[in-house]
């Protein structure tokens, strides 16, 4: 038998939202790159796409900041799980009193299951706040990375532009 929490419920159009966007930007990337250069040179300019995103300071921040932030989330919504806590204790204790010196052994163990029932809506508030921090961290990750992508393309599109005008020059001239 599963429960799905109320937040669980909330965070799964939010999860698809976020695949369907970067879904869309790794077609957008490829889109460019075979609308724009020739077959022989589509696969150079996505490799360089990719290897920029992968190997990017910038995009690399913005990742590990969403990922971050679900962790935290995640741990956030660890509060309306329940809580088991296992306790042991042993020790040993010497007294001295009036009647002569006395040694105490105790030993104890103790296990509890704790279940949050109403904190005043304070952890369903934390993960709200945590699932909109996670969709702005996505959106600054996508930003960043199609503002990566826009440049290596510039920059493929330039190197294919001179190559093409060395070319030029080249049969012009011999």
């Amino acid at each position: 038998m599963s429960f799905n929490y109320p937040s669980q419920q909330l965070n799964e159009p939010l999860e698809k939202n976020m695949q369907l966007n970067l879904s869309k930007l790794c077609l957008a990337i490829s889109l460019i790159s075979t609308s724009a250069f020739v077959h022989g040179q589509t696969q150079t300019l996505k490799d360089s796409a990719q290897r920029a995103m992968e190997n990017n300071p910038e995009v690399l921040a913005k990742w590990h900041n969403f990922q971050s932030t679900s962790s935290s989330r995640e741990a956030a919504f660890g509060a309306y799980l329940p809580n088991l806590n296992l306790s042991a204790n042993a020790g040993k204790d010497d007294r001295d009193n009036r009647l002569g010196k006395t040694e105490l052994n105790r030993n104890s163990t103790s296990l509890s299951l704790n279940q949050m029932i109403y904190d005043g809506f304070l952890t369903r508030n934390q993960v709200k706040q945590l699932d909109h921090l996670k969709q702005v961290r996505f959106f600054e990750f996508q930003d960043t990375s199609e503002a990566i992508a826009l440049e290596v393309t510039r920059a493929y599109a330039d190197v294919i532009r001179f190559r093409k005008l060395v070319s030029l020059s080249e049969y012009r001239s011999g």
